[in-house]
């Protein structure tokens, strides 16, 4: 299976418990971030959250649908980074 290094960046409203939600979606399919990051200048304007992971594209479609239906998410962006070509069973 192929994996891509992906760096996925979400934009969303204000909101309490976004980014718990957030990382639960990865931490349920145990999927380790290799960078994370952050923002919030001002907790009334748009929350800013950069990740970075390696992932095949079927879960990452998936992981997409499902961080797009949460309550506060304005906009999901991902971009390749990478790919891994080797094979693993």
């Amino acid at each position: 299976m192929i994996k891509k290094k992906i760096k996925l960046t979400i934009l969303a409203y204000p909101d309490a418990g976004f980014l718990q939600r957030v990382l639960l979606i990865f931490s349920r399919r145990k999927i380790s971030l290799s960078k994370f990051r952050f923002e919030a200048l001002d907790l009334t304007q748009e929350l800013y959250c950069q990740l970075e992971l390696e992932i095949n594209e079927d879960l990452l479609q998936n992981i997409i649908k499902q961080i797009e239906n949460l309550v506060a998410v304005k906009n999901v962006i991902f971009d390749v980074k990478e790919m891994d070509f080797s094979i693993t069973n």
